[in-house]
């Protein structure tokens, strides 16, 4: 006998019955359970589904979906939320098009940490990737949870920030937890798990399609109390979060870029029509207070070490240890504010490791040990 999370899991993955449907049909029949009951003819009376949506469902209502659905969940150790579980978000759940369900590998359970999105281009700049980076890492200091999408560019450098300082995120997919897209990001999906969870709307092994993207964009919003904009072009995924933040009552950061940058067109853009300018974290605490209360516990988890640079060090070993005294940093932003080239660079930070001063995290971001 199915339960109702079952029933929801099923009615999630009907071809052809997007959420909206599902909604409709479930504020119509009061639960999944009871819509699976209903005759076709009773369905067909509720006029919620056009012919195609009857024939899809009841094909659908025969398969053995649920059967492997199941295998797939157990083998990646994986939890099913319903919308009406104690333990799914609760600004998720204040969004009109909140999904049915969500799958979640990780832990997602800490409710009382406040959350904001970071998105952005994924062909992104040394400077956009260094602004994110940056951010999410300052996030961590106030215990604030950053929401990403784990794509390429600022989504990934968002993610490694908050990992590096040991903060909490969550990834957004545009596919099932059976496929880890892109493939490149293997790695940094396994250091989010560990550092809070990975989540999808999609049944387990649901394909990175392109359709699916502009559609989970809804969640890392509705997740969010505001979402900060990096760099995006005109046509950027980013600005589709953006549209769906105001619409959701969400606050929009635009962070200002290079007006000769095709990347900077779709955050200048942003700020032309209304969104905020930003140019520190003060201006996302500002708006909302509440989340600028430290956690006395993290701020001191998060004690600086000494400032003092070791004794012993060549000109260039003691040129980055002072740039990481300033807080963990990427390889790409060594490069760029510092004088050393590539070669020596790697020769450098492998001294420097080797003598126990520095350490590598996640991601090629460096800090001291």
């Amino acid at each position: 006998m199915k339960t109702e999370i079952e029933y929801l899991i099923i009615l999630n993955a009907v071809p052809g019955i997007g959420n909206a449907t599902a909604r409709k049909l479930l504020t119509r029949f009061g639960s999944a359970e009871k819509i699976f009951k209903l005759t076709e003819k009773e369905l067909a009376a509720s006029g919620c589904l056009s012919k195609k949506m009857l024939e899809s469902f009841f094909a659908f209502a025969k398969d053995s979906f649920l059967e492997r659905e199941q295998k797939l969940i157990d083998k990646h150790n994986v939890q099913v939320i319903a919308c009406t579980d104690e333990a799914y978000p609760e600004t998720l759940r204040e969004i009109p098009d909140a999904p049915l369900v969500l799958y979640v590998k990780g832990n997602l359970s800490a409710q009382d940490i406040s959350s904001i999105a970071i998105v952005g281009s994924r062909r992104a700049s040394i400077y956009g990737l260094s602004v994110a980076r940056q951010l999410a890492m300052q996030l961590a200091d106030y215990d604030i949870r950053v929401v990403s999408g784990m794509a390429r560019g600022i989504d990934t450098a968002a993610h490694q920030g908050i990992i590096a300082a040991k903060g909490n995120t969550i990834a957004v997919l545009g596919n099932g937890l059976n496929h880890i897209y892109p493939a490149e990001n293997k790695n940094l999906f396994d250091d989010i798990v560990q550092h809070g969870a990975v989540i999808s709307e999609f049944s387990m092994d649901t394909r990175p399609k392109p359709h699916n993207f502009p559609r989970r964009n809804r969640i890392i919003s509705g997740l969010a109390r505001g979402v900060i904009v990096v760099e995006a072009a005109e046509r950027s995924g980013a600005l589709i979060t953006a549209d769906f933040a105001l619409e959701q009552g969400r606050e929009v950061y635009a962070v200002p870029g290079n007006i000769n940058t095709l990347t900077s067109k779709g955050v200048n853009h942003l700020i032309k029509q209304g969104a905020k300018l930003m140019t520190s974290l003060e201006d996302v605490l500002e708006d909302l207070p509440a989340l600028k209360t430290r956690n006395s516990v993290n701020a001191n988890a998060n004690a600086k070490p000494s400032q003092e640079v070791p004794s012993g060090l060549s000109d260039q070993e003691q040129e980055i240890y002072q740039r990481l005294m300033q807080g963990p940093i990427h390889i790409d932003d060594l490069l760029g504010t510092t004088r050393i080239a590539i070669p020596q660079m790697t020769s450098v930070l492998l001294n420097l490791e080797m003598k126990k001063i520095i350490k590598q995290l996640p991601g090629k971001i460096f800090t001291r040990a």
